[in-house]
């Protein structure tokens, strides 16, 4: 059973004191969206089929959401608490079986309920959430919730016959896992690539099966092919409705993919990394090496939800993953494929189209309640699609280094510096690179050399490591904390410069500090809005701090349950953060003031 808690925490932050709601109440939301949103004429009468298994018979305080079917069609998930956005989660379509839910949606709802529990326990209101109670309960609503942007994925499983050619654990066939098939699903989606010719190499992994520990080797794939995507069907692949031909089509695409993603089978479960996915559809499958695993942690719910919106209205789906921040070891992966005009996002969950039909959508735009902070563990591949061309070259293991053996930081002299790079992509790269002094956030400050590489002719050849290039840099006198010397790349013969963060591992340098004391991360207008949550957060170059201590506006600030310091709403006015760090036994006091407005 995957455990999962990759889910929207549709609670934010406010100044109102929060309620429960009660059965009849959350019929009457489901009645009154049902009757604005309505294609059938006449009144709708909600019908309660679940509370997430918690007991209604105790309460409103004990239920953390109402979900109702609707006769005719279609169902609606009503929060239980109105600090909570009202509708979490809906469909036109359909009826809500909680007896056949499949594990990920059993536990996305599991997930509204941790959130919903955790905000009761603060008492805390939210001003937007009871806007939307109120215009919902009066029936003044006249908004009709619409789809945005569909992309439409194909609703692909993990069963049969998509598992036929993967790896067979004692002469049984696994589930495929759904990191692959959400990849295989957008790689559908593009049709892409035409074939394959770079052999994939096998592995051997461990894995517990019935509490035994056991090693598994997984032989790689050498043959050359081309992808029959014209037999591969756009559709569940019904039983008994497809050819063996359409099976082996489907089959082979995914039994690749699950090579190349160092996929780890089990007979009740096979997982594989979102970063593995990505690496393997770079190197093996043509696509796009500005493909990026975010991380959710690192962007506001607002930021995080534009990023999705934006991603889909490009026309690129996106693969996401959530793992429960308790057990690394389980997660899900699903594709993100449309949202519509309440902010909700249509999700094709990899379960043969369950529910995942056209009028289905799930809240999946605010990950953050409180100190209970789910934004760990979630990430997204953003920029899938097909190789453009355009920039495939990244720093080799050897990273970014002083020339020379000299490893003083570059403040007030001249200096050397070298790198490698590596074309991992289909074409010659003719790119540009240059060094750069850069601030802390990776915008160019100013040029250090010259010196272009590898020249205006010049090329890197396709999955080829380039020589050890050294260049030499003039000194850096105008400097700040964060400062760093970095790579930089032009795809347009040095019109646009862009900073070199790929690397071929996460403890690749791919800069070098100039400056190594430790400063507090805030934004760079120092200024936020009321109602934001803050992650109290120290940026060291090179050394991390044994200990810190926090305190906001002279009140000390403990970290939740997970070690993070956070405010978790803003108030309007001046603030001031301290923080006393620890670096190798001596102390520092860090002192930021911050606006919020």
């Amino acid at each position: 059973r995957l455990l999962f808690t990759f889910i929207a925490a549709v609670l934010v932050c406010g100044s109102l004191q929060a309620g429960p709601v009660t059965a009849e109440t959350a019929a009457r939301a489901a009645r009154n969206w049902f009757s604005g949103n309505a294609t059938r004429g006449g009144a709708v009468e909600p019908q309660l089929v679940w509370t997430g298994n918690y007991d209604v018979t105790r309460g409103p305080l004990a239920v953390p959401f109402y979900v109702f079917n609707i006769p005719g069609g279609g169902w609606i998930a009503i929060s239980g608490d109105d600090s909570a956005r009202p509708v979490l989660a809906r469909s036109q379509e359909g009826s809500f079986s909680p007896n056949d839910l499949p594990d990920i949606v059993s536990e996305w709802f599991d997930g509204y309920a941790d959130q919903i529990y955790f905000l009761r326990s603060q008492s805390s209101g939210n001003e937007t959430a009871k806007a939307q109670w109120e215009s919902l309960l009066s029936g003044e609503s006249t908004t009709r919730a619409t789809a945005v942007k569909m992309l439409g994925t194909v609703l692909w499983g993990q069963g049969v016959p998509f598992r036929n050619m993967c790896f067979k654990i004692d002469g049984a066939l696994p589930p495929c896992g759904c990191t692959n098939t959400a990849g295989c699903e957008v790689m559908y989606y593009y049709k892409h690539p035409y074939g394959r010719d770079l052999p994939i190499p096998g592995y051997t992994y461990t894995k517990v099966i019935n509490e035994e520990s056991r090693t598994f080797t997984v032989p790689g794939v050498e043959d050359q092919v081309v992808y029959d995507w014209e037999h591969m069907r756009n559709d569940k692949y019904p039983s008994g409705q497809y050819t063996q031909q359409e099976a082996d089509a489907v089959a082979k695409l995914i039994a690749d993919c699950s090579v190349m993603s160092v996929t780890k089978f089990g007979p009740s479960g096979s997982g594989a990394a979102l970063s593995n996915l990505r690496n393997g559809m770079i190197k093996y499958m043509g696509y796009d090496p500005s493909m990026k695993r975010i991380n959710r942690v690192d962007y506001s719910a607002e930021e995080w939800g534009a990023i999705l919106r934006n991603e889909i209205d490009e026309n690129r789906p996106i693969v996401s993953e959530g793992y429960n921040p308790e057990n690394t070891s389980s997660g899900h992966a699903f594709v993100l494929d449309g949202y519509d005009t309440e902010g909700a996002f249509h999700i094709n969950w990899g379960w043969t189209g369950s529910y995942s039909g056209n009028t289905t959508f799930f809240a999946v735009d605010a990950f953050s309640p409180g100190s209970r902070n789910y934004n760990h563990n979630q990430h997204a591949l953003i920029y899938m699609m097909p190789a453009t061309g355009e920039m495939t070259v990244k720093l080799t293991d050897y990273g970014i280094a002083f020339s020379y053996d000299y490893y003083a930081p570059p403040e007030n002299r001249n200096f050397y510096v070298n790198a490698k790079f590596y074309n991992y992509g289909t074409r010659p790269s003719g790119t540009w690179f240059k060094v750069f002094h850069a601030d802390y956030r990776n915008n160019p400050i100013s040029e250090l050399t010259s010196t272009i590489w590898p020249g205006s002719t010049a090329h890197i050849a396709p999955n080829s490591e380039s020589e050890k290039t050294n260049w030499y840099c003039k000194s850096v006198y105008d400097y700040k904390v964060g400062d760093k010397v970095m790579i930089f790349y032009s795809i347009d013969q040095g019109t646009l410069w862009y900073p070199l963060l790929a690397t071929e591992g996460p403890k690749v340098p791919y800069c070098i500090p100039i400056y190594d004391i430790p400063f507090i991360d805030i934004n760079d207008e120092c200024t936020y809005e009321a109602g934001e949550p803050l992650n109290l957060l120290i940026t060291n170059n090179r050394k991390a701090p044994s200990s810190i201590e926090w305190t906001f506006d002279g009140e000390t600030v403990y970290p939740d349950k997970n070690g993070d310091y956070r405010i978790n709403c803003l108030t309007t006015g001046n603030h001031t953060i301290r923080a006393v760090v620890i670096i190798d036994g001596e102390g520092t006091t860090l002192v930021q003031e911050i606006t919020v407005k």
